[in-house]
């Protein structure tokens, strides 16, 4: 029987997808970076956060709140504070452990150098699946090898077909289609065997490398009753502005 494990905090309500986020108020999650090329790094971490319940949609559109806990106010201003494009995700661990005074536990894991892709690969499969398996999402980046470039998303879910993961995810750099949960699909090649393997892109349509990933343990989420499934071997709020643009360009100011 074809099983699609998703994450825990997800709420699908009116054809959009939600969390719930930390005041225990809904919240939507998905943003889209527009055609800021380089940020989708920030984006997919802003949708890791508000799915563990440590910012709002709110607390991204409009000036925080007085009340806010302070660490929104600190990786806000440390976001506006770079003027680089591209930022890796070992970048964004230090800004998240910055703004949050070290009171967050996140890791980065990175496959090292493409000789050793295969032999660690599998070990970083491991790590993507059991997160999800705790109902947690996961961050993950990769590259296109022809092309020398680089990209990142929020994995929400996960299925198995054969020799393949399917992960399921939010793409800041395409459109959110109305009544979908997730807006591109890709592949993990459990085929480790093969010095040759590489993931797959769908949206893209393009092979891929998955080479990192950011985990955050959180105790904002519950990860009670979540069902294990066998590793296979191989300021004014008068108006609100919607957060994907329908012009090129993104709302947000990074």
């Amino acid at each position: 029987m074809f099983k699609i494990q998703f994450i825990n905090n997800i709420v699908f309500k009116d054809g959009l997808l939600y969390a719930l986020d930390r005041t225990d108020n809904l919240t939507r999650v998905f943003i889209r970076q527009g055609n800021l090329e380089g940020r989708c790094t920030i984006y997919s971490l802003m949708m890791m956060l508000m799915f563990h319940k440590r910012i709002s949609r709110e607390d991204l559109l409009y000036r925080v709140d007085r009340n806010a806990p302070s660490y929104i106010k600190r990786l806000k201003k440390q976001l506006l504070s770079s003027k680089r494009r591209a930022r890796s995700l070992e970048e964004m661990r230090e800004k998240l452990l910055s703004s949050f005074e070290n009171q967050i536990s996140v890791e980065v894991y990175t496959l090292p150098k493409y000789k050793d892709y295969c032999a660690n690969a599998k070990c970083l499969h491991n790590k993507i699946k059991s997160h999800l398996d705790l109902g947690l999402p996961v961050q993950i980046s990769y590259f296109f090898p022809n092309e020398m470039l680089g990209h990142s998303v929020v994995v929400i879910g996960y299925s198995f077909c054969e020799s393949v993961i399917h992960l399921y995810c939010l793409d800041p750099s395409i459109r959110m289609e109305h009544t979908t949960i997730w807006n591109n699909v890709i592949d993990l090649n459990l085929n480790y065997n093969d010095s040759k393997r590489m993931d797959y892109d769908h949206m893209a349509e393009k092979k891929i490398f998955v080479k990192g990933i950011l985990l955050i343990e959180d105790t904002c989420i519950s990860t009670e009753s979540i069902e294990e499934t066998p590793f296979l071997p191989f300021e004014s709020k008068d108006t609100e502005l919607p957060f994907e643009p329908e012009a090129k360009d993104t709302i947000l100011p990074f």
